[in-house]
């Protein structure tokens, strides 16, 4: 798995055992919740070591069709 994306919740902790098991990951995602639930510094420090860290920009809950189409 080169990607993954945390909606809900993450700690320290889950980061780790993912970073164990999933060693080819490039790259983290977290929605703008997620993120204002980590530990920043401990992401800051994953960012550091060459891993790529996006924080989503999108609204949240299910994206509207209608919205897709304009």
């Amino acid at each position: 798995m080169k990607f993954v994306h945390f909606r809900k919740f993450v700690s320290r902790n889950i980061l780790e055992k993912v970073l164990e098991i999933c060693s080819d990951l490039e790259k983290i995602s977290f929605s703008r919740y997620a993120f204002s639930r980590c530990d920043h510094d401990f992401i800051k420090e994953l960012s550091q070591n060459g891993l790529d860290i996006d924080i989503s920009k999108r609204s949240v809950g299910r994206p509207n069709l209608i919205e897709r189409l304009i």
